[in-house]
């Protein structure tokens, strides 16, 4: 008789336990997400004293393992699957990856509706944004961390597109009344209001820059001046990003700086110039009185690096 009431209780037990088992909630399940803006990835739930070991690019899919937040953090694991880490909260698109890619420059507004407030600077042509949401035949779309805005439906093309671009006609300036065309081998699409085209190197401003748009430091990466009207004798630049932004702080420090520069005067190579850090005003690359050129290459051959971005800045540059 003991056997049999052992026996029916280690049944019921079995059966008890089975049932705790399939009411309980399973952990939580990985959610995909899209990196807004480059960042690093964190070994550890601490950005202010581990160091980085990763470095997510912007519009990069994740895995988000967890959706509890440690430090402003998420725990992810990279698209390879195996590389794991933490990323800031605040860089991170919980949702799916959609992309649209605009082919040609596009107004955007702060509301999904045409009369609503114009962002300042449209979209530049071959732009890559993040697909947020859709009302009422627009598209929310997200081109850094905060900066979001509303375009037409039908206004991109949907998917991470290669777009032609027209760098082979340059961007026109006039200096001094002297025309210059500007050329450059990359250049980093338009994010949080900046674009980073090579006429941004010659506005007059120092809170514009043209970026590089290669991955790592943009080593091999060039500006190119045409004076097709005239001639120059000498070159100098600002190095860097050199304006503070009231959100994301010191453009500078943050972004990489060319450390040494190859100038080429039409297509002749002339040698290599070290530019130094943490100098924000102009830098002479090729003093004046030498022979006169009509085009002029300044190619990246070493970078000082950025404490947050790889992509090489360069503020201004000026001609005599």
């Amino acid at each position: 008789m003991k056997k049999i009431v052992s026996l029916v209780l280690a049944v019921m037990l079995t059966l008890v336990l089975g049932a705790c088992g399939k009411g309980e909630k399973a952990g939580p399940s990985e959610r995909e997400a899209v990196v807004l803006v480059n960042t690093a990835l964190y070994p550890i739930a601490d950005a202010k004293n581990a160091k980085a070991n990763g470095w997510p690019k912007r519009l990069e899919k994740v895995w988000v393992t967890s959706d509890k937040v440690t430090n402003e953090m998420y725990p992810v694991t990279l698209a390879d699957k195996t590389t794991k880490g933490f990323i800031l909260a605040k860089h991170l698109y919980l949702g799916e990856k959609k992309i649209a890619t605009f082919s040609v420059k596009t107004d955007w507004h702060l509301q999904p509706d045409a009369q609503s407030h114009k962002m300042q600077t449209p979209i530049a042509k071959g732009t890559k944004a993040l697909i947020v949401s859709e009302q009422d035949g627009w598209v929310k779309v997200n081109l850094g961390l905060e900066y979001e805005g509303w375009v037409k439906a039908g206004s991109f093309e949907l998917g991470d597109v290669e777009v032609k671009k027209d760098e082979d006609k340059g961007y026109e300036v006039t200096m001094r009344g002297v025309k210059v065309i500007l050329r450059a081998s990359s250049m980093l699409p338009d994010a949080e209001g900046y674009s980073f085209t090579p006429n941004m190197a010659m506005d007059g401003k120092m809170g514009t820059a043209w970026q590089e748009g290669k991955d790592g430091d943009g080593h091999g990466e060039w500006i190119e001046l045409e004076f097709p009207d005239s001639k120059a004798r000498g070159i100098s630049l600002v190095n860097g990003f050199v304006h503070t932004d009231a959100k994301l702080g010191d453009l500078y420090a943050l972004n990489s700086r060319v450390k040494r520069v190859k100038v080429v005067l039409d297509g002749n190579e002339m040698g290599e110039v070290d530019l130094l850090d943490e100098v924000k005003d102009l830098q002479s690359v090729l003093k004046s009185g030498g022979k006169a050129f009509k085009t002029v290459r300044l190619v990246i051959a070493d970078t000082y690096s950025g404490s947050k971005w790889s992509d090489t800045s360069i503020s201004e540059i000026a001609f005599e």
